[in-house]
Order: structure tokens, then C-alpha cells, then sequence
């Protein structure tokens, strides 16, 4: 029994991938263009760095705080005197929810810790102090 070998097809041989890398350059600019538009909203804060940080998924209140001592409560203005009720009234919907704190690192540690017990005085019982995982 004799072997032959099959003629190669010739469009197969000759098969151009330039199409095929034009569409995951597509792709590619396409990602990165969308990916930069997310953003979180309200304050601009600059978390401080840790090397033991972990997120959290779970119902929350946000608190936000920037180097100007502006209060915002889940991306909504607030006083320090309007807070407890801020509080008060997204515990009432949940009394387990976790209050996060994201403070801005050029605040004083007394600054948040008043923000803090106000917060414990509206009767929050969780709290996290919201960081950047460190590189």
C-alpha cells in the first residue's frame, strides 16, 4: 500500500490575519476607553495605604470625608449636625447595615473620631475606616 500525500489547499496556506488583528486592537482600545470612565462618585478623597486590606460586599452606609471637613452620606451633602438623623434614618431600613468611613488622609485622627462617635451616638454598631490597598 502505497502513501500520497494530499495536496495543500492553497487559501488555506495563504491566510491573512490582518483582519483578525485589527479587531482585537478594537477590542483592546475599546476596553481601555470604557474602563476609564468608571468612576466612584461623590468627594474626592485620598484614602489612606494599607498592607492588610480586604473589601467588603454588604449593606452599607458610605460616609465621605475630604481635606475641607465636607460631610457627604451615601454621595448626599450632610452637616456634623445633621448626621445622627442621616443615620438614624438609613438604620431604620436596616440596623445591621456597616458604616464605612472614607476619610481622607490629610484629616486628623480626632477629626474622624468625632465623625465616629457621632456616628455610634445615631446607633450604628459597625464601622470600617475605608483604605487603598498598598503596592
Amino acid at each position: 500500500m502505497r502513501f500520497t500525500a494530499q495536496k495543500k489547499d492553497p487559501y488555506l496556506s495563504a491566510f491573512n490575519f490582518s483582519s483578525l488583528t485589527d479587531i482585537v486592537m478594537l477590542l483592546l482600545i475599546f476596553f481601555l476607553l470604557t474602563s476609564s470612565f468608571v468612576a466612584t462618585e461623590g468627594l474626592n478623597v485620598v484614602l489612606p495605604q494599607a498592607a492588610n486590606s480586604d473589601t467588603q460586599e454588604d449593606s452599607r452606609i458610605y460616609i465621605s470625608m475630604n481635606e475641607k471637613k465636607a460631610i457627604t452620606v451615601n454621595n448626599q451633602a450632610a452637616t456634623l449636625q445633621t448626621l445622627p438623623e442621616i443615620i438614624r434614618a438609613e438604620l431604620a431600613n436596616d440596623s445591621t447595615q456597616t458604616v464605612v468611613i472614607r476619610a481622607d488622609q490629610s484629616l486628623l485622627l480626632s477629626e474622624v473620631v468625632g465623625v465616629l462617635d457621632v456616628v455610634k451616638g445615631a446607633g450604628a454598631r459597625k464601622f470600617f475606616i475605608a483604605t487603598e490597598k498598598d503596592q
